[in-house]
């Protein structure tokens, strides 16, 4: 059985190595990389582990077309004999509860066309303001219980009743090899017959691994207005964009990291 791990990366030089190192450990075949303009040395980085890894590396410059690009990598693995795909985002790391993920993988339906699974957000340290290597070890805490629907997750989140990273979010998936697999947005289920959810598997999710790293989904949210996404496409940077310009990010990143063992939303 052939795992490949598909990957859409920007500025993520203090996290990539240890999500492919543990990626590889765990699961992963091989791995196509793509790198979307970054600045801080991951691309170079990424040349530097082909060396070592199994990784196939290209740069691609341009608006993010997550969805197209990631699905156009997909059916290429495919093409390459990938029986399963995993698409990934350098601040996911995918578990497996009590087995090893490949026999996780092995012992799915014959039908499956994906396997959908819980993600469960990390929250950083209130007094970690910058990105480096070994950022991860202080992400401990995490929300309780997620709250609320996927639907909700705008107006809980706009109303103050929730911290974005306490959202229940949308399932990710790891998709079967079949020459017409697609790649929904954000690698959620979305759109995707013929899947059945699991407990075996987990995706740890640490988004904001730093306050830097917000300034950077703000640089997306900007990107996306642009391209004249739908509304509710990555509504939650374009959210983050528009608190920037108004000068209200201070009180958004008390929502998005813990001191004292908890986050403070809407001054609670």
């Amino acid at each position: 059985m052939k795992v490949v791990g598909v990957y859409l990366v920007r500025n993520e030089a203090d996290v990539i190595e240890t999500n492919l190192r543990h990626h590889f450990e765990t699961v992963l075949a091989e791995a196509i990389v793509v790198d979307n303009g970054s600045s801080d040395g991951t691309l170079e980085l990424l040349a530097d582990l082909a060396d070592e890894l199994p990784l196939q590396v290209a740069s691609e410059l341009g608006h993010i077309f997550q969805s197209g690009r990631v699905t156009r990598m997909a059916r290429f693995a495919v093409q390459q004999g990938a029986d399963w795909v995993l698409p990934l985002d350098a601040d996911e790391f995918w578990v497996a509860a009590d087995r090893p993920f490949r026999s996780v993988l092995e012992a799915a339906p014959a039908d499956a066309r994906a396997l959908f699974v819980e993600v469960i957000n990390f929250v950083q340290q209130r007094d970690v303001l910058a990105v480096q290597p070994g950022v991860l070890r202080t992400m401990t805490l995490r929300p309780p219980h997620p709250v609320g629907t996927a639907e909700d997750a705008s107006r809980l989140v706009r109303t103050g009743e929730v911290g974005w990273l306490e959202l229940t979010y949308t399932p990710k998936c790891v998709l079967r090899g079949t020459p017409d697999i697609v790649v929904a947005p954000g690698n959620h289920l979305t759109g995707i017959d013929g899947g059945y959810a699991t407990g075996a598997l987990a995706c740890l999710h640490a988004p904001i691994r730093a306050r830097s790293i917000l300034l950077q989904k703000i640089d997306h949210g900007r990107r996306l207005l642009e391209e004249h996404s739908s509304a509710e496409a990555g509504w939650h940077v374009k959210r983050w964009w528009q608190m920037a310009r108004a000068g209200t990010l201070d009180e958004e990143w008390e929502a998005l990291s813990s001191q004292d063992g908890a986050i403070t939303v809407n001054g609670a």
